[in-house]
């Protein structure tokens, strides 16, 4: 992987419970990871997510999540199913999401704020031509009571930065500009993980 330019791997841990990692079909034991961990620093990649737009990330494992330009995919969520068809073809894509222009705009705004802890209304005017306050008003508003606990600042034009706080709970934040959450909660069939 080095030698073809990738240069960041991120294990994607989201709990060492097992049985948390059963229910969300990501089995990854804590000594496994740590191998990994070190290995990957031998070969002298970077851990973690990136902060770089428009690059490709390509997620490997079972349950992997890869973001490639304007899509998504996802690998087999069962380790079995994982390996045989990795086996078998080589790659492991359960199911796949072409993004919206709608979709790329949310993706913007979320990585903005996991990712530098801020969203700039001028900036979003500057790359999609509208008005972020007018174009997300029921997202700010949903924002509201968190503005109200200290996790996050939100100015008149719709700017808005995290606290140090509210970095710890960046994700309850982000969850705000996802337009697949509400039906998902609806009908009783999320598809990620939950945040505190």
């Amino acid at each position: 992987l080095r030698e073809l330019g990738f240069g960041r791997i991120s294990m994607g841990v989201q709990d060492f419970e097992p049985r948390v990692q059963a229910a969300i079909h990501r089995i990854q034991p804590a000594s496994e990871t740590a191998r990994l961990v070190e290995l990957s620093r031998r070969l002298g990649f970077e851990r973690g997510n990136t902060t770089q737009s428009g690059v490709d990330v390509v997620g490997f494992g079972p349950s992997a999540i890869s973001a490639l330009r304007g899509s998504y995919a996802q690998s087999e969520r069962d380790l079995g199913a994982w390996e045989s068809a990795v086996r078998s073809h080589g790659l492991a894509t359960k199911r796949g999401h072409r993004l919206t222009q709608e979709d790329l705009r949310r993706r913007w705004i979320i990585e903005g704020i996991m990712c530098q802890g801020e969203l700039c209304a001028d900036e979003y005017a500057a790359h999609f031509g509208s008005n972020f306050a007018a174009d997300y008003s029921a997202e700010l508003r949903a924002l509201g009571p968190l503005a109200a606990d200290g996790l996050v600042e939100i100015e008149v034009n719709g700017t808005l930065r995290t606290t140090a706080l509210g970095r710890l709970l960046v994700r309850n934040l982000a969850m705000r500009f996802d337009a697949y959450l509400g039906e998902q909660q609806r009908v009783g069939s999320p598809l990620f993980s939950k945040a505190v």
